[in-house]
């Protein structure tokens, strides 16, 4: 600013424009120019400084980490904010404008229970730098874990520069729950673990290998797996296995012996694969592996139990023959071709059971029905002959007894279908004997008919109860592991999307596992249950405790267990109890069974839920007996079923029932002196009667 005068307003003046200098006429020139020129410089600088300013300010807004300068106050009394970026807004969840100003303490609550406060003190009384470990901070408004670099600046002030490190937290965490969950996963399983590295050396074997084979975890890591492990005569084999898996990076499924200490060995199924390290090569190989040293011991014991079946079959005296769904015999033992008198080996193959043998209509009703049927034929090998129908080499009249059972089964090719075994045998000597003693000879025949059965049952509730149990206590085991296991998949569900397991989306098989537990527990359950009924058959038991019983206690015991049912089955259900009834000698709990499977039956056979049931009880006076009605108005029983309906084994059932309820049922009255008799016409319905001897002392009790 240059001017002839240097009065107050003209100084006035001066200030207002701000200049570099100021010179009053009359100037030098040379003094002149150095006022220029330091003029010039001046403004040069404070350029310069004001472009530095604001690179460190874009500097400072868009660095990713947090950064907030304090000014000290006093002695370290207190930590004013400064300044605070873009990176501390967004990390601490606070605007600049609400901080700046304001105590450090007082803006950020948590920072002494972290001691930043202390460091803050330390750094600036120091002057050297610390930096935190990692820890969270917290407060009302937001949590967050950060590692903290605190710096003294040339003002004096103090710079706090931090990340946001939660997400790397959270990270790791999850990943040691996952290594935590596989560790304990791997040394809890009954399986086998065992990883080997490229050299052939164990990295790790789990809790149950180590256990199986003998050993510490000491004496067998860095040890030579083929050396240590494997028979000798294997090693070779095994150890190209471990070469192709390690070159062609592929998985595996194998099977090869394993050495225990003591030198004894176990065969292991293996499923395995590389471990593909960061540079792409194989790093490891980890392997699963399954002991089926037991699991091949009972195949052996099945293959024996094969043969053995065979000679049964082969040297059995009873004729025996499979047959498919049209009644073509496919195999047949020599017993049946003794019984048939065929000449020739060969003329068996071929014969059909309906129109060679003449079975009848009914047995093809059982067949479609899945049951099993029994009958005695009047065999006669003459007319056979005479209709070429049969070449056989035996003459005149057999009684024949025929026994034909349904299943389902593979054939040699493979493929699954109806098959049904035909039981043949000559029972023409025991007939000759019945008609000079008729009467005891049928007693004695269902006697030994009914003993022969119990034997049989006994054998085959025994050898369905074992499987049968392991396949409960083993889906239970599955049910909870699944439920483990779901909530982990849910959460990889959320976060990573669908994936497939066996071929079907998680998604939709989510829900479909349970149900699939649900029907193997209630198969296994109705498995049970015809076992229980077997063996029920089978033992016909005495040891049951007798006592004296009220007849109309045990109808309702019966009625208030099955009344679900009942209401199910019909709407029209009524009891009539007989008054004043003399006590029933007998056990209370087997009688309640045979009530119960009455009123099944009769609930079954209802048309409608309009149908009637009455189960009424009274005494018969003339016979000193109680007796148990159960009358349905439902289908009734076709007049051919009606001597049959307490045969073991017999049912009119399509998908349900063994046989042998009425069996059992007839059984436990016959057991208590009594009766169980059946009245009924096809189409309106059946009465089914239980006759009991009454108690009646001889006191003069009268109803």
């Amino acid at each position: 600013y240059i001017s002839g005068y240097s009065d107050k307003e003209t100084l006035s003046q001066v200030k207002e424009t701000n200049p570099y200098g100021f010179k009053v006429k009359p100037i030098e020139e040379e003094n002149l120019w150095r006022t220029l020129e330091l003029a010039v410089y001046k403004h040069n600088m404070e350029k310069a400084l004001k472009e530095s300013e604001e690179r460190y300010r874009e500097l400072f807004n868009h660095i990713s980490s947090g950064v907030i300068v304090y000014k000290v106050i006093g002695d370290g009394q207190d930590f004013i904010i400064k300044d605070f970026n873009r990176a501390a807004e967004r990390i601490t969840l606070r605007k600049r404008e609400d901080v700046i100003g304001r105590s450090g303490p007082g803006a950020f609550p948590g920072l002494k229970e972290i001691g930043l406060i202390d460091v803050f003190k330390r750094v600036w009384k120091t002057g050297k730098d610390e930096q935190t470990p990692i820890a969270p901070y917290r407060d009302k408004r937001v949590t967050y874990w950060a590692e903290r670099h605190v710096y003294r600046l040339s003002n004096g002030d103090i710079a706090i520069i931090f990340n946001d490190l939660t997400g790397k937290i959270k990270i790791e965490r999850r990943l040691e729950t996952e290594r935590s969950f596989s560790n304990a996963l791997i040394e809890s399983s009954p399986a086998f673990f065992v990883a080997i590295d490229q050299n052939g050396e164990v990295l790790m074997m789990n809790r149950s290998m180590l256990e199986a084979l003998g050993y510490k975890l000491s004496e067998v890591i860095g040890k030579d797996y083929l050396d240590m492990f494997i028979p000798y005569e294997e090693r070779v084999r095994v150890g190209d296995v471990f070469k192709d898996i390690l070159e062609n990076e592929n998985k595996v499924v194998a099977k090869n012996h394993v050495l225990k200490k003591n030198g004894q060995t176990l065969n292991i199924e293996w499923r395995g694969s590389p471990v593909i390290g960061p540079d792409g090569g194989v790093k490891y190989f980890f392997g699963v592996g399954i002991d089926i040293t037991e699991k091949e011991k009972i195949e052996n014991v099945l293959r024996q139990s094969e043969e053995k079946f065979h000679n049964i079959f082969e040297h059995s005296p009873i004729g025996i023959a499979l047959c498919n769904r049209s009644g073509e015999i496919l195999d047949f033992n020599s017993a049946l071709s003794a019984i048939l008198g065929l000449e020739k080996r060969e003329d068996g193959y071929g014969l059909n059971i309906f129109s060679d043998l003449y079975l009848d209509e009914s047995l093809i009703e059982s067949l479609n029905r899945g049951e099993l049927y029994k009958t005695e034929i009047l065999y006669d090998f003459d007319r056979i002959r005479s209709e070429k129908k049969l070449m056989s080499s035996r003459k005149g009249i057999a009684y024949l007894e025929i026994m034909v059972n349904p299943f389902s089964g593979d054939n040699e090719e493979g493929d699954s279908g109806f098959r049904c075994l035909l039981h043949v045998q000559d029972i023409t000597p025991k007939k000759e004997m019945e008609e000079r003693a008729r009467l005891q000879q049928q007693q004695l025949i269902q006697a030994d008919r009914l003993a022969s059965l119990g034997v049989l049952v006994t054998g085959v509730a025994h050898e369905i109860n074992n499987p049968n149990q392991s396949i409960m206590l083993n889906t239970s085991f599955l049910k909870e592991a699944w439920l483990v296991i779901l909530p982990i998949l849910d959460e990889y569900y959320r976060e990573e999307g669908d994936f497939l397991i066996r071929g079907i989306e998680y998604s939709e098989i989510r829900s479909r596992i349970t149900e699939y537990h649900g029907i193997i527990e209630e198969c296994s359950k109705k498995i049970d249950s015809i076992v229980q009924d077997l063996k029920t058959f089978a033992r016909q038991d005495r040891d049951g405790s007798m006592s004296d019983i009220d007849i109309n206690n045990v109808i309702q015991t019966a009625v208030a267990l099955i009344s679900p049912f009942i209401k199910k089955s019909t709407e029209n259900f009524s009891v009539e109890y007989g008054e004043k009834l003399p006590p029933v000698k007998g056990n209370s709990q087997k009688l309640g069974q045979v009530i119960v499977n009455l009123i099944e039956n009769a609930c079954q056979a209802l048309k409608n839920k309009t149908d009637k049931i009455v189960v009424r009880t009274y005494l018969k006076i003339e016979e000193n007996a109680v007796v148990v009605e159960v009358e349905d108005h439902g289908c009734g029983i076709p007049l051919r079923y009606l001597s049959k309906i307490k045969d073991p084994f017999f049912t009119t059932k399509r998908s349900e029932g063994t046989g042998l309820g009425l069996s059992v049922s007839n059984s436990i009255v016959s057991e208590h002196g009594g009766e169980l008799l059946f009245e009924s016409e096809e189409g309106k319905g059946t009465v089914a009667r239980v006759i009991l001897p009454a108690n009646i002392q001889r006191d003069g009790l009268t109803p």
